[in-house]
């Protein structure tokens, strides 16, 4: 048996699935570009550690952690007291409380191991690691902190016919 014949006059009417398809497609590009640009954003900071100073900073991703926790319980302190446009400007809250312990680190820690093999600087740095997990946990606790007031608070864009989150589209860019 074969199916309805479609004359070459009349026009082909998309299926609801393949509209759905095309519009689950374009946002799942968009949130693969965006979690690109976080990844890029991450490495570049380690590799840039690696690369200029050749240490091998085991504790960067907690460092990265630590500004992520204080900006967010700093936006989450505020919300509500201030108003919206002023949480942004506690954004790089977290950003300076991590250059200060970047430069309380270096020096204390890790400039008396540069004449050493790297092994001391790894399990220097796996040591810094794990005491900023266990700081981090006993300030914060085991409990998630969210800055969701600042990121939708911008909003979301029309692209390609789909709502996109306005906070997505600025992490593709800077990254």
């Amino acid at each position: 048996m074969t199916g309805p014949v479609v004359h070459s006059h009349e026009a082909k009417v998309p299926h609801q699935s393949e509209t759905m398809s095309v519009d689950f497609l374009i946002i799942q590009v968009l949130n693969s570009l965006q979690y690109a640009s976080a990844l890029f954003l991450l490495a570049a900071g380690l590799s840039l550690i690696y690369g200029v100073m050749r240490i091998v900073n085991m504790a960067h991703g907690s460092m990265y952690a630590l500004g992520a926790y204080v900006t967010a319980w700093a936006v989450g302190t505020a919300t509500g007291r201030v108003p919206v446009a002023v949480l942004f400007l506690l954004m790089p809250a977290g950003a300076l409380v991590v250059a200060a312990a970047g430069m309380v680190m270096e020096p204390v820690l890790l400039r008396p191991l540069y004449k050493r093999t790297e092994e001391y600087v790894l399990l220097a740095t796996f040591g810094t690691l794990l005491m900023l997990e266990d700081a981090m946990k006993f300030l914060w606790g085991g409990n998630p902190l969210s800055a969701t007031t600042l990121w939708q608070s911008l909003g979301s864009a029309n692209i390609l016919g789909q709502r996109y989150p306005v906070y997505n589209i600025l992490v593709f860019l800077i990254g």
